[in-house]
């Protein structure tokens, strides 16, 4: 049976978080038991000002158009709505985002009206425990504009589990340019302003106590913004192109860490690792491309 939930407003964030804090049992026991779900919001205008603080904090500089990864804090919203809805069987804060897949088919004007829709699609046992794929899709007026695969991951036993591509379908990086490689740190406060902007209060993000007892040393940087900031550190490709970006979060990005970026150029693209602190494995991998307008966004 399927379950729509309409928004006529942003989601509200923080009641959707408190919602989260009592969903804490698991009532799932195998992969293809996922409800049919899915949320919308319409008609959404988005606030200039809302944009520069966006972009100050991931270190983007200013455009007339939305920064490639903007449009996600108009879906994440939805992401939370379906993950605190009562049909949903998992617990909410136990959901660790592990890939994000989006295609944004061409540069969306700040003064565009907007429509988003998220939908449930998929699930699979894994090693670690159960992924499952939120497809979304941002339009202008009938025009699709952007589409995502996100894919998330909660913690247990649901089956066998399914053999997967490494990186979700990314490439290694085979031949990283020493001459492109850059380095960054992550303010320690961050967490606070992108929460505040992303309207993601994840715990795990804010308080070093919260995330040692998910088994992290202290407070991770949000991935969305570290996401961001990865891309803010590459050489600009062309703004009027469509462009595919493809990222796998690995591991933590710890708050006042340094970021070590070994890149890859191509043509027409960039595929980047990212290195935190001591950690000799990448915390972010990623590409970014510009695609064809034929290109589709196939789940990893």
């Amino acid at each position: 049976m399927d379950h729509h939930i309409e928004y006529k407003a942003a989601p509200p964030a923080k009641r959707l978080f408190a919602r989260a804090l009592f969903r804490r049992k698991n009532r799932l026991s195998q992969a293809g038991d996922m409800p049919d779900l899915s949320a919308s919001w319409k008609g959404i205008r988005v606030d200039p000002g809302h944009v520069a603080a966006y972009c100050e904090a991931c270190a983007q500089p200013p455009s007339p158009a939305l920064p490639p990864l903007y449009p996600y804090l108009l879906v994440s919203g939805l992401h939370m709505g379906l993950a605190v809805h009562p049909q949903f069987p998992l617990p909410a804060l136990g959901l660790v985002h592990v890939r994000q897949h989006v295609l944004l088919r061409r540069p969306i004007a700040m003064n565009e009206t907007l429509d988003a829709i998220a939908h449930i699609i998929q699930s699979r046992p894994v090693k670690a425990g159960l992924e499952f794929d939120i497809s979304s899709f941002v339009s202008s007026g009938n025009e699709a504009v952007r589409e995502s695969l996100s894919t998330y991951l909660v913690r247990g036993r649901f089956g066998d589990p399914v053999e997967q591509r490494l990186h979700g379908g990314i490439p290694p990086l085979d031949h990283p340019d020493p001459a492109f490689q850059t380095v960054w740190d992550v303010p320690s406060a961050i967490s606070w302003k992108y929460a505040r902007i992303a309207q993601d209060y994840n715990p795990v993000h804010l308080f070093s106590l919260w995330a040692r007892a998910y088994g992290f040393k202290s407070a991770v940087a949000h991935g969305m913004w570290s996401a961001a900031r990865c891309l803010s550190a590459l050489p600009p490709l062309p703004q009027r192109e469509p462009l595919r970006i493809d990222i796998a979060f690995k591991g933590p990005i710890f708050l006042g860490s340094r970021v070590t970026m070994r890149i890859e150029p191509g043509r027409g693209s960039y595929r980047f690792d990212a290195y935190a602190g001591d950690n000799p494995r990448p915390c972010l991998v990623g590409g970014v491309a510009v695609v064809g307008r034929d290109e589709r966004l196939m789940p990893a």
